[in-house]
């Protein structure tokens, strides 16, 4: 009995579990409850994870199925869509209630901002600084957003952090928020993409943070924005005659870029620079030895180094397989209101890329500086004597989008309008 309580009276302090508070065993490093309890955590989290990618890939897999066997637009799509919206939604909730654990989420509408904390997906950003690298795209997204990174907002600072390490990656103050945009052309999937621009440029490029599906969590850093009133444009300003551009767009198709047609992005134009940014990818090309521009759709206004006013030059540019091929699909929907064609040295690029948020005529003033670049450019400009062709063709796609002509009809005008061209 004494050797016992001389035994506990000179137990050391640290062979008292720290987790637990149990005594250890002589000699124990480590309490075997706890490790048995720890495993078992890391087990369940393990399943967990996996539950969530199966749940997310069924949902992926629902929404590419839906896509392929419903038309966009139709009843059996719209349906499909909001059930998947319905399920994310679900899911979202219950993984917000696990991680919050009880902890309530304020909003950004409140007078101060202190103490708010809110954590929105990041699925990449361009000429971030401070930060290595200073560009990143996810590869791969699902309905439930990206994964690698997320945009912490603390006490009126935003917080660039990794998911899984929580590493800071890159921080600011909102002051430095300059705009949210949310990009149309990516509407279709869950809440859309949004762009946080910060103040800055490098290289004449803004700086931005990609936001996939942020949704109410991109409203709550909206609001936070309009708290501090930031309203400073001149970021956005870059220096020469043509002014930095943002616009939704598609790539209809062309030689020279690397991108599938159809591929929905965002369309940059800067003095220099052209770039086309997509999820996972980004094209960029500069204006020098630019030939010409198109602007077309309703009402089809022309410009650039070897056409300006008339066309493209009947016996020339559009005399080209390629070109052909993409008319066929831009003149035969009247949904390809406004397209835009930028013409490098071949075989360097040819692309069309159809406008997703403005006309021809207001595409065509936000393009002035690059038109007078290519017009000061010292390339011949050829004036056409006749467009009627191609106004034809697009008063032909008009009619028989109204059923006034038939589709045969529609075929031997265009065949008859490329023949004589």
């Amino acid at each position: 009995m004494r050797f016992s309580m001389d035994y506990s009276l000179r137990m050391p302090v640290d062979s008292i579990c720290p987790t637990c508070k149990k005594v250890l065993p002589p000699k124990a490093t480590r309490c075997s409850y706890c490790e048995e309890k720890k495993f078992e955590r890391e087990q369940s989290d393990i399943q967990r994870e996996k539950a969530e990618q199966k749940a997310r890939d069924a949902l992926d897999a629902t929404f590419a199925w839906g896509n392929s066997n419903f038309p966009e637009g139709s009843a059996d799509n719209d349906a499909l869509r909001k059930d998947i919206e319905r399920r994310e939604s679900l899911e979202r909730a219950t993984q917000e209630k696990r991680i919050g654990k009880g902890q309530s989420i304020k909003s950004f509408e409140a007078n101060s901002l202190a103490g708010i904390e809110h954590s929105i997906s990041v699925c990449g950003w361009d000429n971030l600084p401070n930060c290595s690298p200073t560009s990143f795209a996810e590869r791969t997204l699902s309905l439930s957003g990206a994964k690698g990174h997320f945009l912490n907002v603390v006490n009126g600072n935003w917080q660039l952090r990794e998911s899984k390490s929580g590493r800071l990656v890159s921080q600011g103050s909102l002051l430095e928020i300059q705009e949210l945009r949310k990009n149309s052309a990516h509407r279709i999937v869950n809440n859309g993409m949004y762009h946080l621009h910060l103040k800055g440029s490098r290289e004449g490029w803004p700086v931005r943070i990609r936001l996939w599906g942020a949704g109410y969590s991109a409203k709550l850093l909206y609001n936070a924005m309009k708290l501090f009133e930031v309203k400073d444009e001149s970021a956005f300003n870059v220096q020469g005659p043509q002014k930095l551009l943002q616009i939704d767009a598609v790539f209809a198709g062309g030689i020279g870029i690397d991108l599938a047609p159809n591929t929905l992005g965002t369309l940059y134009i800067t003095n220099e620079e052209v770039q086309f940014a997509t999820i996972g990818n980004t094209w960029r090309h500069s204006f020098t030895g630019l030939k010409g521009m198109q602007i077309g759709g309703q009402g089809l206004v022309q410009s650039g180094g070897g056409w300006v006013g008339g066309g493209f030059g009947i016996k020339g540019a559009l005399k080209g397989a390629a070109f052909a091929e993409i008319m066929n699909l831009l003149t035969t929907k009247t949904s390809y209101d406004c397209f835009l064609r930028l013409v490098f040295p071949f075989p360097d690029a040819d692309a069309t890329f159809q406008i997703l948020d403005r006309d021809p005529k207001k595409l065509e003033l936000d393009l002035t500086g690059t038109r007078g670049r290519l017009e000061s450019s010292g390339n011949q400009v050829s004036q056409m004597n006749d467009n009627s062709g191609i106004d034809t063709l697009v008063k032909l796609a008009d009619l028989l989008d109204r059923g006034l002509i038939s589709e045969d009809e529609f075929k031997v005008q265009k065949e008859r309008y490329f023949k004589n061209s």
